[in-house]
């Protein structure tokens, strides 16, 4: 049925903006995916459950996960998307690799370049177009992670049925960075390989890993400075839950054969200088250092602040921000509560077999607490994007409960372990199919489509060539760094004087002011580029309609045809600009 389903959603192609991919593509694509996975899971759990391991039906059960999995992921390829998120960093990302290209050097704005000279090898290799390239590099990452798991898994775990399910839980497409092109969101789903070098090392007194390690720990500062926080944390505090238990413990024996207490300082040290020496060379780290000596010294803004202001945003239109959250962060917070819930059960079975599932609750509380400490204070990213290693490590105890309750069944046959473990699934289904509707920005969770059109980037492009330098642009959904990024070079760039968000003057009134003035140019004391795409008038009718009478309406774009201040100098498909002949 799988290609089946391929065949169907490469032939329905996206002709134009598409406010949300799950509308877009046909209905017996979703069914025969969703039909698929079910199957594939229903053939996985029966094997875990019978008495004798199958040989090869759940390898086959695990494949079909496996195939969907990579569907899901890339649909918006399979369906002919252009490109994906050029409103955001992929777009700059791009531009610095045809940068390398031009000049032959990485620029010294780049704090993580290895992503960027990747992809220029593999340009330079294969001649593939970067623009493709964008959107194949961050899905065989995605194609990675579940291997990844599950080689995490194996050294985790010594039951090859706990290695299943824990790999299967990674299938369910929770971790949430898989589309955009990003040195984060590589290095994101390069982390469970990280995790497994790191333990391999620890565990096992082989130079050959140690070797290993130093390359890891030399190059994956480079890849993002975020995962190689966690990195530290992961390091430091693996030795935590074992040291807890075997002072609550006076039986248990100490585990410093498996964690080097010298092998640990050394590659803390390591990380420590060389992610230091690398960082403190770029402007991010004077910036950093600035906003913590003022928070410390006067104060100043908190991400808290910054989160609350935001919520509050929110429900003044009326929006549900608890149900936003658990539709964009549910599975993550079920798969740490599962990892909570575990922990008990952990501990009691510590010194049989679990050793290494046990050090990893160190982290994750670690982390957990951490993201509360950065909404109190103002580095320069987001807290929420350390919850993708929450979810990573709280992988491998969904696949120790499942196991558990599964063993429990069949020993001791009480209607609790039943019932604990036909709401575990009950819950991941819940999760699974959450997931699936929150992969693609979509109205049903409150976000525009990333998708890029061949138009808008050609309608964009022949802005750049034909303008007047001294005329500014302005627009509605438009972020005009971001395609001088992706279609200019550096120097063009200068030249075209792009700003990286519209300055509050020259920002389009709502309804374009025709509720109050007869035409746009009134409110502009001169002339401007206005650019209008396909995103700008779907936007409020099909993902944010409760705002549409506030902001924008249908009608409202129509008008402007009849604009006598306004010249229409190019239209395609996707994209309109518009000459405003602002007030002399």
């Amino acid at each position: 049925m799988l290609p089946v389903a391929l065949l169907i959603a490469h032939n329905t192609p996206a002709t134009g903006y598409e406010s949300s991919i799950y509308r877009s593509t046909p209905l017996i694509v979703w069914f025969i995916l969703l039909l698929s996975t079910v199957c594939g899971v229903f053939i996985v759990l029966s094997q875990i459950c019978d008495v004798k391991l199958g040989k090869y039906l759940w390898k086959i059960g695990l494949l079909i996960i496996y195939l969907c999995y990579i569907t899901f992921i890339s649909l918006f390829i399979i369906r002919g998307y252009y490109l994906w998120c050029m409103s955001g960093d992929p777009a700059s990302h791009i531009g610095w690799i045809k940068q390398i290209i031009l000049t032959s050097h990485v620029s010294k704005d780049i704090i993580y370049p290895i992503l960027h000279i990747f992809s220029t090898q593999i340009y330079c290799i294969s001649n593939i177009n970067i623009l493709l390239i964008s959107k194949l590099l961050p899905l065989f990452f995605g194609i990675l992670y579940v291997p990844f798991m599950y080689i995490l898994s194996k050294i985790i775990f010594r039951d090859k049925r706990e290695i299943i399910l824990s790999t299967l839980a990674s299938t369910t497409l929770v971790n949430s960075w898989y589309l955009n092109f990003t040195p984060n969101a590589c290095a994101n789903l390069y982390f469970p390989l990280v995790m497994f070098i790191i333990l391999k090392v620890i565990s096992v007194n082989d130079v050959r890993w140690e070797i290993l390690v130093v390359i890891m720990a030399f190059m994956y500062p480079i890849l993002h400075p975020v995962p190689i926080l966690t990195c530290f944390v992961l390091i430091s505090t693996l030795f935590l839950p074992g040291y807890i238990y075997a002072k609550k413990n006076t039986r248990s024996t100490a585990i410093k054969s498996r964690y080097s207490l010298r092998l640990k300082i050394t590659l803390l040290f390591l990380l420590f200088v060389w992610s230091i020496t690398w960082i403190s060379s770029f402007y991010v780290w004077e910036s950093t250092i600035r906003n913590i000596n003022m928070l410390v010294s006067e104060g100043g803004p908190l991400k808290v602040t910054e989160l609350a202001s935001n919520i509050n945003y929110a429900k003044g239109y009326g929006y549900n921000v608890t149900e936003q959250v658990l539709k964009k962060m549910g599975g993550s917070l079920l798969y740490v509560l599962v990892a909570i819930v575990s922990f008990p059960i952990v501990w009691k079975n510590k010194n049989k077999e679990y050793n290494n599932l046990f050090s990893l609750f160190g982290p994750l509380f670690i982390i957990c607490f951490l993201i509360l400490i950065i909404y109190f204070s103002n580095l320069p990213f987001d807290p929420l994007r350390m919850v993708t290693y929450t979810t990573t490590i709280s992988t491998m105890f969904i696949g120790y409960l499942l196991y558990y309750f599964i063993k429990k069944i069949k020993t001791e046959n009480k209607k609790t372990y039943i019932y604990g473990l036909i709401g575990l699934v009950f819950l991941l289904f819940i999760v699974w199919i959450n997931t699936i509707l929150t992969l693609y920005p979509s109205p049903y969770i409150l976000g525009s489509n990333f998708q890029t059109t061949q138009s808008e980037v050609h309608g964009m492009n022949w802005l750049f060539e034909n303008r007047n330098l001294d005329i500014e642009i302005t627009g509605i959904n438009f972020e005009p760094i971001r395609f001088g990024d992706l279609l200019l070079t550096s120097k063009q760039k200068k030249l075209q004087k792009l700003y990286w968000y519209i300055p509050r003057y020259l920002r389009i009134p709502y309804h374009f002011g025709y509720d109050n003035k007869s035409t746009l140019s009134n409110h502009y004391n001169q002339s401007l580029y206005m650019t209008i795409n396909e995103k700008d008038k779907l936007i409020y009718k099909d993902v944010f309609p409760e705002m549409a009478e506030i902001r924008w309406i249908p009608s409202d774009f129509e008008k402007l045809n009849f604009d006598v201040s306004l010249d229409k100098i190019y239209s395609s498909k996707g994209v309109e600009v518009f000459y405003i002949n602002g007030k002399k």
